[in-house]
């Protein structure tokens, strides 16, 4: 018992003479801080409403309520304080009931019953003291449990548990939802419900293991990284294998990427670099010998790896700074036609050299926008680059259509146009349908995130291979002013 505590105890009896000599047996305890004594159970009720008591001492012969059912009363209580039954001779089968009830215990009222009546009140205090804290360790282990369920549950990671025969003990919503999604046949060996000589080596030698897993679903190959630990018994052996499991799919296709992409615009910066330097030697030498035929010849290898590398380096910078365009670039009113017209000039090279025929329809209703001059031009560029790019005979055509909500700007080729499944991906950060074809796959990248920064959307259809390409980008329609608009 908690020798620091002080206790309140409620005594509830009838005769006067009986609760004189029960109190004074009670009140040479240290720990007794108050005996209030009271001689009916409805005032002992009304008494513990208001009042916090830590024991209820109880003869069975009250008036109006007897004991018994006043003990069954209190024990009902929030909160409930200890009661013990005080009893006469004979009614030790009452006393019986009473501890059914919940009484911790009960005194006969016999020839010296008050010499023990002290030991009997300290012991019933220390029981229900242990009882409290039990209860509140219990209340706590239930508390601990339901945050850490709710913890394994709803983590994003697949956390499973097995036993020694391979079968699941645990399964998490995200662990169930890749078991069944994937069906049993193809959950990764080392999630599956066996064990593995990997979870044997585990369960031997009480070590920790990461392993990464690889499946191929639907043409599409998934990779797991799953860590697995041994859970220890109270004997120190080892009672289940847990695993918490990431999918990091995404993960592994961003590490491509990136590797993809260093290659690239390695080979994207150096080649046209190379080949222009190439293209300077070879003008030098013919300059010495006169020829003028190489001269020329030269000039266009440098101009177009020129343009090439310029390209290049536009598109990383565009992309490196557009997080920032909207707050630094001034939004203006300007003519998408102009616009056009000066992104013709620029492209004006492979059009000419490819015999394309460029097409522009711009309604002059439309033709007034407000935003940033720079940043719509990149996204208008790299959409007509690409159809240049991706069209070796017939025509671009650029147009512009309004309706109540949107302005429509759209790009239209007659060139190799592309598949259904690639349609998709397009826009992904580096994706290229064909690496053959030079490029980094970002200029689409780019468009798209220059659209949403505008609060707008783009989109691409092909009728498939040979059959050209269209992208359509919208903008809100506000953002077409007439001149001397704000």
């Amino acid at each position: 018992m908690n020798n620091n505590k002080k206790y309140r105890i409620l005594l509830v009896e009838d005769d006067p003479d009986h609760a004189f000599l029960e109190k004074e047996a009670v009140n040479r305890m240290e720990r007794v801080s108050e005996i209030k004594c009271v001689p009916t159970a409805k005032e002992a009720l009304d008494l513990l409403k208001k009042n916090k008591f830590d024991l209820v001492l109880v003869d069975f012969n009250l008036p109006g309520m007897d004991g018994l059912e006043l003990i069954k009363k209190v024990n009902k209580m929030k909160n409930a304080p200890a009661t013990m039954m005080l009893t006469g001779l004979g009614n030790e089968k009452i006393a019986v009931e009473a501890m059914k009830a919940g009484a911790y215990d009960y005194i006969t009222k016999e020839s010296g019953y008050l010499k023990h009546m002290a030991q009997a009140v300290d012991s019933v205090l220390e029981r229900h003291d242990l009882a409290r804290k039990l209860d509140d360790t219990r209340r706590e282990l239930r508390e601990s449990a339901t945050k850490l369920r709710a913890l394994i549950e709803y983590s994003p990671h697949a956390a499973f548990m097995k036993d020694l025969s391979g079968k699941y003990v645990l399964l998490n919503k995200q662990a169930s939802y890749i078991v069944n999604s994937l069906g049993r046949r193809n959950v990764p060996l080392e999630m599956s419900a066996v064990l593995s000589e990997n979870d044997k080596e585990i369960i031997a030698k009480k070590n920790t293991k990461v392993i990464r897993a690889s499946i191929m679903l639907e043409e599409q190959e998934m990779h797991f990284e799953i860590s697995k630990y041994p859970v220890l018994g109270p004997g120190n052996e080892v009672i289940y294998v847990c695993g918490i499991c990431r999918d990091v799919t995404e993960q592994k296709r961003i590490e491509k990427l990136k590797d993809n992409l260093i290659r690239d615009i390695s080979h994207e910066l150096k080649t046209p670099i190379a080949v222009a330097m190439m293209a300077n030697d070879m003008c030098r030498r013919a300059l010495e010998e006169n020829d003028m035929d190489r001269i020329k010849k030269a000039q266009q290898i440098l101009m177009e790896n020129l343009l090439r590398l310029s390209k290049n380096v536009n598109n990383i910078l565009s992309l490196s700074k557009l997080g920032a365009s909207r707050n630094t670039e001034k939004e203006e009113l300007f003519s998408i036609k102009d616009l056009i017209s000066e992104i013709r000039k620029d492209l004006d090279y492979d059009i000419v050299r490819k015999n394309l025929e460029f097409r522009v329809d711009v309604p002059d209703e439309a033709d007034n926008f407000f935003g940033g001059k720079r940043i719509i031009g990149t996204l208008i560029y790299n959409l007509v680059d690409n159809s240049v790019k991706f069209t070796k005979k017939g025509y671009i055509a650029i147009s512009i259509s309004l309706n109540d909500e949107w302005i429509e700007l759209c790009v239209k080729d007659s060139g190799r146009g592309m598949p259904a499944k690639d349609m998709n991906k397009v826009f992904e950060e580096f994706y290229q349908i064909d690496t053959v074809v030079p490029g980094t796959g970002i200029g689409l990248t780019i468009c798209k995130e220059i659209a949403e920064l505008y609060n707008g959307s783009i989109g691409i259809f092909s009728e498939g291979k040979g059959k050209g390409v269209s992208v359509t980008v919208k903008f809100p329609r506000d953002r077409v002013k007439q001149k001397g608009s704000k």
